[in-house]
């Protein structure tokens, strides 16, 4: 009997310690209690932003086709290279919150970024016309040294095709990803919220167009443009970049030739002839040798005229005198040059320097730029 009811009372015992477990079971008996408590999650995203321009405005949305994400790891190894294009996300970079989320572990890392102007991405962008900057691949492990955009030449002449050579844009800064571990939770602990780790990285455009007129103040009803040659020659090594828009130590000089001219009249029978050209990054160099320099020359006469070209396009940051920026900063803001040359006797006498969204002009004469 002793048995028996030792049994009898081990039952109730076994039943009650249940019941006291399921009422502390992180609510899996009752609805009324919180469901238990899980590591917060780390949410991790990289955004975009190109406003170091004239206007000072992000125009990332508006103006990129295409960006590719680099992520290093903490070692300076390549570890993931992400490409969002408009073409494939249905435009999903003109979204005011475009981002690029990641999935990466608890650690440090580095992300860089290129983009282009092509809405089919890079890849796609190599099947058009006229010269290429060409990225050399990365694979993994690789560091970002060895990162570099290669113009195509011919023995340092850019053949253009008749087009203007593609948008770029590249990082100004590296930005850093600091992924902290989660932290962990006891059984009776309130939820803690998800983190979020997110960087931006600064975009710098590199490549520039420019129209150029040209005028005769001696017969200014007879120019034709076809009676003249222009070219513009970089000085310095211009065929490589690296992931900050610098040239390379390795990078050779270029030539690069107007894509597109045509002659023109005004209503008072004035004729005057127009140039376009598509060139990469502007270096206000220490000396005008170390400028590049545009030259005309005169098919007929033979006679030849070269101008401090950088120099000259450089006047117009004087219509943004408020910011106070230095020549480079305000060459590789703007992007969209306008210049009239007004020639006489084959010797151009003085230019006016446009800066069309302020329709602003600025006269500038020979001697002032020697």
């Amino acid at each position: 009997m002793k048995t028996l009811n030792g049994k009898r009372c081990l039952f109730p015992t076994l039943a009650s310690l249940m019941l006291a477990a399921s009422m502390t079971g992180c609510g899996l008996m009752h609805d009324d209690l919180e469901d238990c408590a899980t590591r917060p999650s780390t949410h991790t995203s990289v955004k975009f932003v190109y406003d170091y321009n004239t206007s000072t405005k992000d125009m990332f949305n508006d103006h990129v086709g295409a960006v590719t994400l680099y992520v290093f790891d903490s070692t300076g190894g390549l570890i993931q290279q992400i490409e969002r294009t408009n073409h494939d996300t249905n435009n999903s970079l003109k979204s005011p919150g475009f981002q690029i989320d990641l999935d990466l572990t608890p650690g440090k890392y580095t992300v860089y970024a290129v983009a282009e102007g092509n809405p089919l991405g890079y890849e796609k962008s190599l099947d058009g016309a006229g010269a290429k900057f060409r990225r050399q691949a990365l694979t993994s492990g690789d560091r970002i040294d060895a990162f570099a955009r290669v113009l195509d030449n011919e023995s340092g002449i850019v053949n253009n095709a008749g087009v203007l050579i593609d948008t770029i844009w590249t990082s100004m800064e590296a930005r850093e990803l600091v992924i902290p571990e989660p932290p962990s939770i006891a059984e009776g602990e309130p939820q803690q919220p998800d983190s979020y780790v997110e960087a931006t990285i600064p975009l710098m455009r590199l490549t520039n167009n420019v129209h150029i007129s040209f005028h005769q103040t001696d017969f200014p009803t007879a120019l034709n443009i076809d009676d003249y040659d222009l070219w513009v020659t970089y000085p310095t090594g211009t065929s490589k970049f690296d992931i900050y828009g610098n040239y390379t130590a390795d990078a050779i000089p270029l030539t690069f030739h107007p894509y597109n001219r045509w002659n023109d009249k005004d209503e008072s029978g004035k004729a005057f002839g127009h140039m376009t050209l598509g060139l990469p990054r502007f270096i206000y160099g220490s000396s005008e040798a170390d400028r590049p320099t545009l030259h005309i020359r005169n098919k007929i006469t033979s006679h030849e005229t070269q101008i401090d070209f950088v120099a000259l396009l450089a006047q117009g940051r004087d219509a943004f005198a408020p910011h106070n920026w230095s020549q480079q900063e305000y060459l590789d803001r703007e992007y969209d040059y306008d210049l009239a040359l007004y020639l006489d006797d084959n010797i151009w006498k003085y230019a006016m320097v446009k800066v069309n969204i302020l329709s602003w002009t600025k006269r500038v004469q020979n001697e002032e730029l020697h």
